[in-house]
């Protein structure tokens, strides 16, 4: 399952909206294909069963027992003649929860799930939240000096961390629809925001301009996607819902940062912490409340940590 897991961390922005899944099968315990979600919609089982015969099927979220836009992965394990499937977790979608084991158990498949299932339900909180409410999972995303700032003194944007949590950060950004930031953070920095320094997708860039001062010579304007939101944030989430966008990163400045989270629309936290003081602005004390941060998670990269977790 470990390896059904990196496979589907690795996907992650190349699924074409699906949720990523990673596929492991083996014969007599020996791993004889492996597969993922395709950016074309073909789900990982029938991507993997493609591919070889085998007994045993290990797989990062239940199999789907509805036919979408595809058939139902489970018609395809029957079909195949695997004799057991290993699932990490249950999908949440209504759709499937449960009815994909069942539907397999029917047919006299041994079926054994929750194997590594915390870490598959930390990488499926995204779409979990999407299937459930129908609105995007906001991830909000800061580089912080050791006090907590984001400028430093003289209100000057510079590098907070290293290249081992930029190239990281980048990740992030292919794992998401949408990168969103404010147009305050455009005219003193002028992102290109890509995922230029890893290999994914550029997730829809959106920019935050009410006052209509982003130039159209910009660098967000240089590569995919951009959309300028002149609205509020509140229209721009009801509008992200209907366009079926299920994630996005918010990279903005404190202040735009600070306003997901007081109008309660963000789900995540992501702290990447430098080893520096500088006494500048952050953007906590711009919070109405302080914030509840559950399933915290610690991970180094060179000089810098980063702190995540989901906002309760």
């Amino acid at each position: 399952m470990k390896r059904a897991l990196e496979l589907a961390r690795d996907n992650l922005g190349n699924t074409g909206g699906k949720p990523s899944v990673g596929a492991v099968l083996t014969q007599k315990n020996e791993i004889v294909a492996e597969g993922v979600t395709q950016e074309n919609g073909e789900h990982a089982e029938v991507n993997v069963l493609g591919k070889a015969s085998g007994d045993t099927l290990y797989v990062t979220l239940e199999p789907c027992c509805h036919k979408g836009d595809t058939g139902p992965c489970t018609g395809a394990i029957i079909n195949a003649g695997t004799k057991r499937v290993v699932i990490a977790t249950q999908d949440q979608n209504p759709k499937v929860n449960g009815k994909g084991i069942q539907q397999l158990k029917e047919q006299g498949i041994e079926v054994t799930y929750g194997v590594l299932e915390s870490e598959a339900k930390r990488l499926y909180v995204p779409f979990f939240h999407w299937i459930t409410t129908g609105k995007p999972f906001v991830t909000v995303k800061a580089a912080l000096t050791l006090d907590g700032s984001m400028t430093w003194g003289d209100e000057k944007r510079k590098w907070i961390t290293g290249e081992e949590a930029k190239k990281h950060s980048h990740t992030l950004r292919k794992e998401h629809d949408a990168i969103l930031v404010g147009s305050e953070t455009v005219l003193k920095d002028d992102p290109e925001l890509t995922t230029r320094y890893v290999k994914g997708k550029n997730p829809l860039k959106i920019v935050l301009d009410r006052r209509g001062r982003v130039p159209k010579e910009a660098k967000v304007y240089n590569e995919g996607d951009t959309l300028i939101w002149t609205d509020t944030i509140s229209s721009l989430v009801e509008w992200l819902s209907e366009k079926n966008i299920t994630s996005v990163l918010v990279e903005g400045g404190p202040t735009v940062i600070a306003s997901f989270m007081n109008e309660g629309f963000a789900n995540k936290l992501m702290l990447y912490v430098g080893s520096k003081k500088e006494n500048g602005r952050g953007f906590f004390e711009l919070l109405k409340k302080k914030p509840t941060i559950l399933d915290m998670r610690v991970q180094q990269f060179g000089k810098d940590v980063l702190l995540e977790g989901v906002l309760g």
